[in-house]
Parts: structure tokens; sequence; C-alpha cells
């Protein structure tokens, strides 16, 4: 997002200090920098969420969570501004960023989710246990052939 700004911040100031021009600049590299920083991680989830040649459904509700969790846990800025742009951030995306249903079915189908590393290890405890408790609310149909409280098997029940 601000890389090139970033990137090109001192060779703008050397342009703009050899012509008397530095009061055109319009605030520190340092805090360009930190606005960038602390915007990074949703530029890569942007790119990542993007793709056309690759399926992204599954990878939703990893790239909401992280945002959200970034903006939380971002270490505070010494600019004012920054800060209350951080906080502020961090509560629109808490707000607008809810995981849908297809999105968390998406994470349980694909193989490359199952370890949930996209959460933290408590995280990860808290829903597997919620999934252990949804998995053991579904009735189980009789097996077909197994044996019966009565002793006798099941198979001809269907006929």
């Amino acid at each position: 997002m601000l890389s090139s700004g970033v990137a090109a911040y001192d060779e703008l100031e050397v342009i703009l200090a050899n012509r008397n021009e530095l009061q055109l600049l319009p605030t520190s590299r340092q805090r360009i920098q930190e606005i960038h920083d602390l915007f990074e991680p949703v530029s890569d989830i942007t790119v990542q969420l993007s793709a056309s040649k690759t399926p992204t459904l599954h990878l939703v509700a990893p790239a909401y969570i992280e945002p959200i969790r970034h903006f939380k846990e971002y270490t505070p800025s010494d600019f004012a501004d920054v800060r209350v742009f951080q906080k502020h951030t961090e509560t629109v995306l808490t707000k607008k960023l809810q995981i849908d249903e297809i999105h968390k079915r998406a994470v349980f189908l694909d193989p490359s989710m199952k370890h949930f590393n996209f959460l933290k290890a408590k995280e990860q405890v808290a829903l597997l246990t919620r999934g252990i408790a949804e998995v053991q609310k579904v009735p189980m149909p009789e097996k077909i052939g197994a044996p019966t409280a009565e002793g006798e098997s099941n198979l001809f029940l269907f006929l």
C-alpha cells in the first residue's frame, strides 16, 4: 500500500531540500513507516484473496481473523493519530468482517487447514471441543448387519 511512498521518501526529501521546499512533505518518514507497518498485513491478505486461478474460499476465515488480531495486538505507536487510526480500524474490522457458515465449512473441508494453524493454541482447543460436542449430538443410524439388543441381526430390516 504505502511501500512505494516509504521507499521514495528519502529521495523525495533530498529533492525538496535542494529546492528549499521541505515544508511540502506531509509528515515525517517515521509516521509513514508506522502507518505502512500497521496496514501491511491487510495488503498481503488482499493479494492472497484476489487470486484468480486458485480457490480462496477456505482462506476467508483465517484472512478475517488475522487482521483483527493484528490491530488488537499491534504495538502502540508514538503518534496519537496513528493510535486512534489503529483503534478505529480494529473496531470497523471487528464489526464488518463476520465469518459466514460457508467459510467455516470450507475451512473444515480443506485438508491444508486441518490443524487450524491460523488460530492460537487456546482457540484451537476450544474449536475442537465445540466441534466434538456438535458431532456427538448427531444421531447415529443403526449399522446394517449389526446385532440388536435382542441378539438378532438387523440385516434384513430394510426388506
